[in-house]
């Protein structure tokens, strides 16, 4: 929601920053609800179709945002109309969240030491196959981050939001079937 709200660059990158880091948890705390919950032989599945819906989501939301931002609503930008929509959005989701789910009760789990963590991971790097599938990872997120900038390039080479909204939408369905077949 503060995102909608300041005016200066500096503290734009802040709050991006930690919008990104709140949402980079979301992709490892599904995969931990989804592996309490399933059983092992189903658990592909449904990291399938997690992943299909998060793209879905990424879909809606996208369509939503370009489509206003360049617009202005009740005399505010389109982007920070957007922003605070996504922000109530996730604020409700939390909300129903934390009334609906019940949480097992977890087993103690020994505290994490960041050292101990590196040599694993580290012992990890030492087995080849894992070493490369790591490097692919890496390099491999690099273009997929790139297209978020998509619908910014088809804007700025004369494209109708909307338009450019719903064709980096269509790359996000694909990411979807994707994740749901894969």
């Amino acid at each position: 929601f503060f995102l909608a709200c300041v005016n200066d660059v500096p503290h734009m990158m802040v709050l991006r920053t930690l919008n990104g880091l709140a949402l980079a948890t979301l992709a490892p705390v599904s995969q931990v609800i989804i592996a309490g919950c399933t059983r092992p032989e189903e658990r592909g599945s449904y990291f399938g179709r997690c992943g299909m819906w998060m793209m879905l989501g990424s879909l809606v939301s996208s369509i939503f945002a370009a489509s206003i931002s360049n617009k202005t609503i009740f005399g505010f930008n389109g982007w920070r109309v957007a922003f605070s929509g996504v922000a109530m959005l996730s604020l409700l989701l939390a909300l129903m969240l934390a009334k609906l789910m019940e949480e097992k009760p977890q087993q103690q789990t020994k505290a994490v030491r960041f050292n101990h963590e590196l040599e694993t991971f580290f012992r990890f790097l030492r087995i080849r196959s894992f070493a490369v599938i790591a490097i692919q990872g890496m390099f491999g997120t690099i273009p997929m981050s790139a297209m978020t900038f998509c619908t910014m390039f088809f804007q700025y080479t004369g494209m109708r939001d909307t338009d450019a909204a719903v064709l980096y939408s269509l790359m996000l369905m694909a990411v979807a079937v994707g994740r749901l077949i894969g």
